[in-house]
């Protein structure tokens, strides 16, 4: 081989592969023609300034629903203080109502107590009894009488 057919040769080989290169970059244009016109974009992307317009939409609205969370939770921690106090006076008025149940008892343990003894008094001691009828008076003296007909009012 000489000199002059290897340069001929690389020649050759430079050439084809300009040429794919070449053939290679009109293919992919052709492909990139073919598809747009194929394949339009039915909306339009948004533009720069609609995006920042609807950014600080959204940043207005975030901001009114941060307040409107630290509004609720201002008024969730009031209802729980409002809660606790309930409870704390729900158990003091449960304890005074067991004391008012209890001194209750007392007074109607008291109470028999003290009807019992009456009626001990009652059916011990004499009871003189003045009825008058047109004009005349009848007096009388029993003993115990009383006592004995009140028995049956419990």
């Amino acid at each position: 081989m000489n000199v002059r057919s290897l340069r001929v040769r690389r020649s050759i080989t430079l050439a084809g592969a300009l040429a794919a290169l070449i053939l290679g970059f009109a293919a992919i244009q052709a492909a990139a023609a073919w598809t747009a016109s194929s394949a339009p974009l039915a909306a339009t992307p948004a533009s720069a300034k609609s995006i920042e317009v609807r950014l600080l939409d959204e940043q207005t609205r975030s901001a009114n629903l941060t307040d409107q969370l630290a509004t609720i939770t201002s008024q969730t921690d009031d209802m729980a203080t409002a809660l606790a106090a309930a409870q704390a006076r729900i158990v003091a008025d449960g304890q005074h109502a067991d004391e008012l149940s209890s001194d209750l008892a007392a007074a109607t343990k008291k109470l028999r107590t003290l009807e019992a003894s009456i009626r001990k008094a009652a059916a011990t001691r004499p009871i003189t009894v003045v009825s008058t009828s047109a004009g005349s008076s009848v007096s009388s003296t029993r003993s115990g009488g009383v006592g004995r007909e009140n028995e049956h009012d419990d």
